[in-house]
């Protein structure tokens, strides 16, 4: 009689245990789910990973380029969106070999209220981002670099082409 209780005991703790266990591991999936950021529709519309943020009520179309060390804007944009100076600045080097000392400016933005303050380097990449334009419709603002996905620990899926944090 006594075994069958605590049998019965033992067995509802240890189904308590499951669920409970089962429950943290489907809040940390939710949690995860929540903040997928999808680039997957501008690869379908012109072939390239952007990400749509909003910048103080605009859009703010950022390219998706974990190879890039650091964020970047195009200077020829700031005038239209909130930013501020700062004394920073580094080495930019472009695909052409020639390098510039850039200066670095904070952005805030956000993705579905999730927000982010940035140092991106502003540096004139109209041009570059103009033949985007022009090829595709598409009006890049700047790229989303590899200190990005670092400082948020962003996981890049390019099975759903998304980039998630855990």
């Amino acid at each position: 009689m006594y075994s069958t209780i605590i049998f019965i005991v033992l067995a509802l703790c240890i189904l308590a245990g499951c669920g409970y266990f089962s429950l943290k591991v489907y809040r940390r999936y939710r949690e995860c789910t929540r903040l997928k950021m999808s680039f997957a529709e501008s690869l379908r519309l012109c072939d390239l990973p952007i990400v749509c943020f909003n910048c103080n009520g605009k859009a703010l179309n950022l390219l998706v380029d974990s190879g890039a060390n650091n964020n970047v804007v195009d200077a020829s944009i700031l005038d239209s969106y909130p930013y501020k100076e700062t004394e920073y600045s580094s080495i930019l080097q472009g695909v052409t070999g020639d390098k510039a000392t850039i200066p670095f400016v904070i952005m805030n933005f956000d993705y579905k209220g999730e927000e982010y303050m940035e140092a991106f380097q502003a540096a004139d990449v109209s041009s570059l981002f103009g033949e985007v334009k022009k090829e595709t419709g598409v009006h890049i603002h700047g790229i989303l670099g590899n200190k990005f996905f670092q400082k948020h620990k962003y996981i890049l899926d390019f099975d759903e082409n998304v980039f998630y944090h855990v």
